[in-house]
């Protein structure tokens, strides 16, 4: 492979794990759609056999992130617009709903973590660090849900957006696009602080749907990236 994986973590072996950790690469964009993957190299870089990483690949066959093609080989899925339209609505439909609870149930001790959070984003947009920015986003939706009262919700969303999150860590590449998210992020929390459920719902629904401006800027730059 002309692209080194990043180091496999410890005792990657069994399928579940070689599985998770090729799906973090997939999710990531560490490994862009059309990537060629190869089980001999993948078994090598790990230090397993085959036969976890062919039962790994033919489980990511299976959600949508890897397309085995006869008498080619494996390669990473392209980004199918069905399953992120499935991904938004999953998002959409929960998410402005644990904001409107949020709101509701937010208290002064909940608008400082909120608000330490976005501090926290901040730091990262202005170090370039894209990892460590995605990070502080996922745990500002998942404090929404702790807050709302709901926080085993997350566990549905994070399962069913991952063709989304693909979009999105390319998303975090883009400045112009990290300053909209914290601008978002900011009109959330603010109406969630103000214990205004109409708003924070409102504010929510815009957020997530400037994901839609998201695959139009990646579609125009890597169209190839896309099916659908």
């Amino acid at each position: 492979m002309s692209q080194q994986f990043k180091f496999p973590p410890a005792n990657t072996s069994s399928k579940s794990q070689i599985r998770d950790y090729l799906r973090e690469l997939i999710v990531s964009a560490e490994l862009l759609p059309g990537r060629r993957l190869s089980e001999n190299e993948l078994a090598q870089e790990i230090g397993t056999s085959r036969t976890p990483v062919r039962e790994a690949i033919q489980f990511l066959q299976l959600e949508g992130l890897i397309e085995v093609r006869p008498q080619s080989g494996s390669y990473v899925a392209p980004i199918d617009m069905q399953n992120l339209m499935s991904s938004y609505l999953v998002r959409e439909t929960l998410e402005c709903r644990l904001a409107e609870e949020a709101a509701k149930n937010c208290t002064a001790a909940d608008a400082q973590q909120l608000k330490r959070i976005i501090r926290r984003q901040k730091e990262c947009q202005a170090s370039n660090n894209d990892k460590a920015f995605f990070e502080s986003d996922e745990a500002l939706h998942i404090c929404l849900m702790q807050i709302a009262g709901y926080p085993k919700v997350w566990d549905v969303v994070h399962a069913a957006k991952a063709h989304l999150d693909r979009v999105r860590h390319l998303a975090v590449r883009d400045p112009v696009s990290v300053a909209r998210i914290i601008g978002d992020h900011e009109r959330i929390v603010d109406a969630i602080c103000a214990n205004d459920p109409g708003a924070a719902a409102k504010a929510m629904k815009k957020h997530l749907s400037n994901v839609f401006h998201v695959i139009d800027q990646v579609k125009a730059q890597n169209s190839e990236f896309f099916v659908g």
